[in-house]
């Protein structure tokens, strides 16, 4: 009879630790890499990355055939999704980029905004109603990469603008409530591995951002808004008005153009004109 006891107890103690060290047991976190943004240049808020803000970043082994700042065919981890947090880091959005089991190094290419449709070669299209403040900021493309591979779970990474900052700032009017740019392309053709970043289809009026009082913002593709070429409309207390630009306006990624609004009086009229600030 204690013998029988015995040998109950012994099988029910074998099967508690068979499920403990099995089904039941918590897994271990997964340890992700995480990417630090450098604070200059700063993204289209003009001051650092907002928390909520995302990228897409690429890793690419270091295999001896990789080159820095290139997106490979074969790559270890494609477009993952990463956003912004505690105002200091991006962290994965689910699942992350894992060190290599084999200890090899990773280089990285990171993108913001981040879009499932992102690629080495892709197409990217700026808001064209960039009155609000978040289509205004999700509209600045910006990459960064790492010019050598790490084995690191902390990235550094360094920012820059891709696209052209367009500033309208209307001098001597009392009161300008909006300004509209007409004709304007506002898809870019983005090639990321040779850094080009060209303006490419239809083009559209892109409403822009207040910058301030009587001074608005955007971003738009690299374009030339040439001499003599009606490309803007302001609204203001004294009407609204179509604006010419006086001489060629060039809008060149990864600058910040300002544009002078000015009225001309001739013959009893007055007439609008525009001019790139030196």
């Amino acid at each position: 009879m204690k013998r029988n006891i015995f040998l109950t107890l012994t099988l029910s103690c074998c099967l508690l630790i068979a499920c403990t060290t099995d089904a039941n047991m918590p897994e271990s976190p997964k340890n992700y890499v995480s990417f630090f943004p450098s604070e200059a240049p700063a993204r289209a808020s003009d001051t650092k990355f907002e928390n909520g803000d995302q990228i897409g970043v690429y890793a690419m082994k270091d295999n001896g055939n990789v080159t820095a700042g290139q997106i490979g065919y074969t790559n270890y981890a494609n477009n993952m999704p990463y956003q912004y947090i505690e105002n200091s880091k991006f962290t994965p959005m689910g699942n992350g980029i894992e060190l290599p089991s084999d200890g090899s190094k990773l280089y990285y290419y990171a993108i913001y905004p981040y879009s499932t449709l992102s690629s080495s070669n892709f197409t990217f299209e700026v808001w064209t109603d960039q009155t609000a403040y978040n289509h205004y900021t999700t509209s600045d493309l910006m990459i960064a990469y790492t010019t050598s591979s790490s084995d690191k779970e902390n990235i550094n990474l360094s920012f820059s603008h891709c696209l052209s900052k367009v500033i309208i700032s209307p001098k001597n009017f009392n009161a300008v409530y909006s300004f509209t740019l007409k004709d304007m392309y506002y898809k870019a053709n983005v090639n990321l591995n040779y850094k080009t970043f060209t303006n490419t289809g239809n083009k559209a009026t892109i409403k822009m951002c207040s910058n301030g009082t009587n001074s608005f913002k955007a971003i738009v593709p690299p374009q030339t808004i040439t001499d003599g070429m009606m490309f803007g409309y302001m609204e203001c207390n004294e009407g609204n008005y179509n604006i010419t630009a006086s001489g060629n306006i060039e809008l060149q990624a990864g600058k910040q153009t300002e544009i002078i609004v000015y009225a001309n009086e001739s013959r009893g009229q007055k007439h609008f004109f525009a001019i790139q600030k030196p």
